[in-house]
């Protein structure tokens, strides 16, 4: 007697895509599958199954697993620098372990457990799964080769998928061939690497100096080369800096223009009765008076983008979680806010510079009322 597996995931999954599981079980005269997911604190009732007329089972665990990441939220919860260059970080990846057990009219059958492995992430049809545990969390068309843009002055870092612990990752700068030094993973996990903490970054402190433009870095893993990027260095400016989850499972940050529109919205929350009677020789009044507005800024930013920042900006406008630097000049050290954006993605293939143009809604302003 035993479970028999059809057809399942493989590698570490998009965790908001379908992620179907089918399987048969060789128990004679099986009626039913019972899934028992884990941590059993979170998912105390199992789950019941019962084949179609072919004898196959389908389970999705996609709902199960979007619930263990959604508890985190999207926002960032690593808002400090810490002393070095890395940090491991959670809640980006997770492995869901299940128990399958088949039973018939009589009794049940054999236990099959099961892990599979998940990042926060989501893919599109006809875009493909990779299969390099380093890859970062960004866009690229086959998970080893990436294009980053980088604004000096400005809160930067970018996210590897998965290093176990102990791994000693380094970065190699094909322009100076100059490496990094060793940047140890504490445990397994996702791990961020920081390029400018806005105080101090690879080229002040001397960890591995960029030049102001295109820098062709490498990702060595243990001494093994992993994961190519392009990194487009822009000289410290003035703008608009947003930061957003993408749909690859990690932060992207982009500065638009330094000049922008903004336009304030007020509108009356409502009126209260004075309770006052006067008569005319008394000075007659409003018999109302107002409870005061609320207020509402949007601003609306462009930026011209080269191809690959276009798709890079892509995520931005269906991302469930948009931040802006609290500070429009270079080396300030700032705070986030959550904003919301609105607008749309348009881009000419044609075109070796594209015009990207969007609305920034800020927080609803506090106003004075009764």
């Amino acid at each position: 007697m035993a479970i028999q597996i059809n057809n399942e995931i493989d590698g570490i999954y998009p965790a908001y895509n379908d992620s179907y599981i089918q399987f048969e079980s060789t128990l004679t005269g099986s009626t039913k599958a019972v899934i028992q997911l884990l941590p059993q604190t979170t998912f105390p009732k199992p789950f019941e199954l019962y084949s179609n007329i072919n004898g196959v089972f389908i389970f999705n665990l996609k709902e199960a697993v979007k619930s263990r990441f959604n508890q985190y939220g999207f926002e960032d919860i690593y808002t400090t620098y810490p002393t070095g260059w890395s940090r491991n970080i959670q809640n980006l990846t997770l492995t869901q372990h299940l128990e399958i057990t088949d039973y018939n009219t009589e009794t049940s059958g054999a236990t099959l457990t099961k892990s599979y492995e998940f990042f926060k992430s989501v893919k599109q049809i006809g875009e493909p799964v990779f299969y390099n545990n380093t890859q970062i969390l960004n866009n690229s068309i086959n998970g080893v080769d990436y294009n980053l843009t980088y604004f000096e002055g400005y809160p930067f870092s970018f996210e590897l998928q998965k290093v176990i612990e102990n791994d000693s990752i380094k970065i190699r700068s094909r322009n100076t061939s100059l490496f990094s030094n060793n940047l140890i993973s504490d445990s397994t996990n996702a791990m961020r690497i920081y390029i400018d903490k806005v105080s101090s970054n690879w080229t002040t402190s001397n960890f591995l100096p960029l030049q102001d433009s295109l820098n062709k870095l490498e990702i060595f893993n243990n001494g093994v080369l992993t994961t190519n990027f392009n990194l487009k260095k822009v000289p410290a400016k003035c703008g608009v800096y947003l930061k957003w989850f993408n749909n690859d499972g990690g932060y992207s940050y982009y500065l638009f223009d330094e000049y922008y529109n903004s336009s304030s919205t007020f509108k009356s929350v409502g009126e209260v009765s004075r309770n006052s009677f006067n008569n005319v020789i008394d000075g007659l009044k409003s018999p109302t008076m107002n409870i005061g507005k609320e207020g509402s800024e949007n601003l609306a930013v462009r930026t011209v983008a080269d191809e690959n920042e276009v798709q890079h900006l892509k995520s931005l406008f269906s991302s469930p979680s948009v931040q802006m630097w609290s500070s429009n000049n270079p080396f300030i050290n700032g705070k986030w806010q959550t904003v919301t954006i609105s607008g749309n993605h348009s881009y000419s293939t044609k075109k070796a510079l594209n015009e990207v143009k969007l609305t920034i809604n800020l927080p609803e302003q506090i106003t004075i009322k009764l």
